[in-house]
C-alpha cells in the first residue's frame, strides 16, 4: 500500500512487514537532528547532501548510498533544496540480524557509490517491493538484494556466506518443500529446517538446485496444476489446490511458465 503525502510517499507491503520505503524530495526529510529505530539504507536520486552522524560528517551525492545503523543520531542537510531527491529503506534490525547473523549495533555508518548494475539491482528490488504479494518471494528478494548490495559496496566481507556445504540440510529443505509445496511456506520455516541463516540458505539452495526456494515451489505447483487441468478440474479449483493466492495469480503464473493460459491448456 502507498500513502501519498505531496511529493513524498511511504511505501509498505503486507507481504514484507519488516521493511518500509520512503521516497521524496527535501519536503519529506526531517529537519531536526534525529535517529531511527530501524537500520537505514539511503539512496540519493538527485542532488547532494551533507549528513552528520554523531561526530562524523559525510558528503553524499547523486548515485551514492549511505548506511546508517539503528539509534545513530544524524542530520541531513541538502546542498540544494530544489534538486534534492532521495529513497530511504528502513529495516527492522531484529529481522536483519536473523537473516544475516550480523549485529546491527556493530555496523558503522558508511557511504558507497553505485555503478550501473547496482542501480539496476536497486530498482528491480524496489519494483518488486511495490508490486509483489508472495511473502516467500518478497523476503527472498529483499535478503538477496541486501546481501549482495551491502557486501559488494560497503565492504561488509563477513556478510557473504560460502556457496557450498550443508548438503544434507539442503536436501531436508527440498524434501520438506516436496511434501508441502501447496502450503504457504515461509522462509522462516526453511531456515529453521536447514539451521542456516536465511541469506546462506538462499545462496546455497540456488547453487545446488539452480532454482531459488520460491522458484522451486512454483515449479512444483505448475507441474501439479497441469495434471489437475488435464484431469478435468476447473481453473478455480486447481488454483486453490496448488496453493496460489487467487485465480488471477494462478493464471498469470501459469502463462509465464507454460506459455499459454490454463483454459487454453485444458
Amino acid at each position: 500500500m502507498t500513502e501519498d503525502a505531496g511529493p513524498t510517499a511511504m511505501v509498505r507491503n503486507a507481504g514484507l512487514p519488516f521493511m518500509e520505503i520512503k521516497e521524496g524530495t527535501w519536503k519529506g526529510y526531517s529537519v531536526r537532528t534525529h535517529s531511527h529505530e530501524e537500520l537505514t539504507l539511503g539512496f540519493v536520486e538527485k542532488g547532494g547532501s551533507t549528513i552528520t552522524c554523531n561526530a562524523l560528517e559525510f558528503k553524499i551525492k547523486e548515485g551514492q548510498s549511505i548506511l546508517i545503523p539503528p539509534g545513530m543520531i544524524h542530520l541531513c542537510r541538502p546542498d540544494d533544496l530544489n534538486r534534492y531527491r532521495f529513497t530511504m529503506l528502513y529495516m527492522d534490525p531484529f529481522w536483519f540480524e536473523s537473516a544475516f547473523k550480523i549485529e546491527t549495533a556493530k555496523i558503522k555508518p558508511r557511504i558507497r557509490p553505485m555503478d550501473h548494475p547496482a542501480v539496476e539491482e536497486k530498482e528491480r528490488f524496489l519494483a518488486a517491493f511495490k508490486t509483489g504479494s508472495d511473502p516467500l518471494d518478497l523476503e527472498s528478494r529483499a535478503i538477496l538484494f541486501l546481501g549482495n548490495f551491502m557486501s559488494g559496496g560497503f565492504g561488509m566481507k563477513g556478510l557473504t556466506p560460502p556457496l557450498t556445504g550443508g548438503r544434507a540440510e539442503l536436501e531436508a529443505v527440498r524434501q520438506y518443500m516436496d511434501q508441502n509445496f501447496s502450503d504457504q511456506i515461509q522462509l522462516d520455516d526453511l531456515a529453521r529446517i536447514s539451521g542456516m541463516t536465511k541469506f546462506s540458505l538462499l545462496r546455497r539452495f540456488k547453487a545446488r538446485y539452480q532454482l531459488s526456494p520460491h522458484a522451486y515451489l512454483i515449479n512444483k505447483r505448475i507441474h501439479l496444476a497441469r495434471q489437475l487441468l488435464l484431469e478435468g478440474n476447473t481453473v478455480a479449483s486447481t488454483a486453490v489446490t496448488c496453493g496460489f493466492f487467487d485465480q488471477s495469480h494462478f493464471v498469470k503464473t501459469f502463462r509465464q511458465y507454460v506459455g499459454i493460459t490454463p483454459m487454453d491448456y485444458k
